[in-house]
């Protein structure tokens, strides 16, 4: 016969498992439909065009391949201590509009529009150097002269020392960005935070990106823009429809498919926005840019009210890693926490 404290144990454990299951349904079932995924984009290449996709494989480091090649100025090429400068479409708008292909074998291709190519080789015995993605130290493994040559020509710098470089595996870890790396520290909800990943590559910061049609949409309402506004200008990983404009914003805790995300802090625009990608032109008006500035200005709470102003367009995310996930053009999003109440 079990003994009354083996029956009061057996009944806590119980009841403690039963607890935490209805809990996990509970969180489940209050999930909100809000918005479907309709665009898919991963950027292998930093500041150059997208490539689209049906299914995005995820890795730690978010959408795989995204942001794993950056274009970089060496400044002490051959040495003991290798610096690099980053390059970005403000200071060569051209670069925005070399189209990066990923071949057969698993490389890319990197095509620019005067319609020569070159096949970027996986070169892990390259000189390594040292850079800086705003704010952030990094690290990147050279991909030879060959393509360096190549890059240098097009973007019509062949007096300096253009490289190309690759990370790998994502090593950069987001909290060490003294800018925004607080987010990550001072997260209210440590114990849910420490189960989202918190490495990327050489994106700008974060590890995935979203946009809404809406907010598009919006952007292309306003009289002072007057070419059409798409996703290519502002470079987000996921495109959504979702209720109205700006809606993205809100979504704190939320799912896509079955990817957990949370929410890190809405996307502060630059002066890469104002670079149409089909023409490599900067637009001299700076627009959208100056729009957004007048319409969407605000500043990031956790930087303090002396901080500077932004202007936000869309918000920038990290998700559970989990082995083996993708998320899928018409995947639903579900957002469970909005605005730090429960739904």
């Amino acid at each position: 016969m079990a003994t009354p404290s083996k029956v009061q144990f057996a009944f806590g454990v119980f009841s403690g498992s039963a607890l935490a299951a209805a809990y996990v349904l509970l969180r489940r079932r209050r999930r909100a439909f809000q918005a479907t995924v309709t665009q898919l984009v991963v950027f292998p290449v930093k500041g150059c065009r997208g490539v689209e996709l049906e299914t995005a494989k995820l890795n730690i480091g978010g959408i795989e391949h995204d942001r794993e090649w950056m274009i970089v100025q060496a400044v002490s090429p051959g040495s003991n201590d290798a610096q690099a400068k980053m390059l970005t479409s403000r200071e060569f708008p051209r670069m925005a509009t070399i189209q990066p292909m990923f071949t057969s074998q698993g490389n890319i291709m990197l095509c620019t529009d005067d319609g020569k190519s070159i096949c970027v080789g996986d070169d892990t015995d390259g000189l390594e150097y040292n850079s800086v993605v705003w704010r952030s130290d990094v690290t990147g493994i050279d991909q030879g002269d060959d393509v360096s040559a190549f890059l240098s020509s097009f973007l019509g710098c062949s007096d300096k020392s253009v490289r190309l470089i690759r990370m790998r595996a994502a090593g950069r870890n987001l909290a060490d960005c003294s800018k925004y790396g607080s987010i990550v520290a001072s997260d209210t909800d440590q114990c849910e935070s420490s189960r989202f990943s918190g490495f990327s590559r050489y994106s700008d910061w974060g590890q995935l990106s979203i946009i809404s049609n809406q907010s598009l949409e919006w952007l292309n309402r306003q009289n002072d823009v007057s070419c059409s506004m798409s996703n290519h200008r502002f470079r987000m990983n996921i495109v959504v429809d979702a209720s109205a404009a700006f809606a993205e914003d809100h979504w704190y805790d939320f799912s896509i498919g079955e990817v957990e995300c949370r929410f890190l802090k809405r996307c502060g625009r630059c002066l890469v926005a104002t670079v149409d990608p089909s023409a490599g032109t900067k637009d001299p008006a700076l627009k959208p840019l100056t729009t957004l500035k007048r319409l969407r200005a605000g500043k990031y709470p956790f930087l303090g009210p002396n901080s500077g102003t932004e202007a936000f367009l869309g918000i920038n995310l990290r998700h559970l890693h989990k082995p083996g996930q993708c998320i899928r053009v018409g995947d639903r999003l579900l957002v469970a926490k909005q605005n730090g109440a429960w739904w």
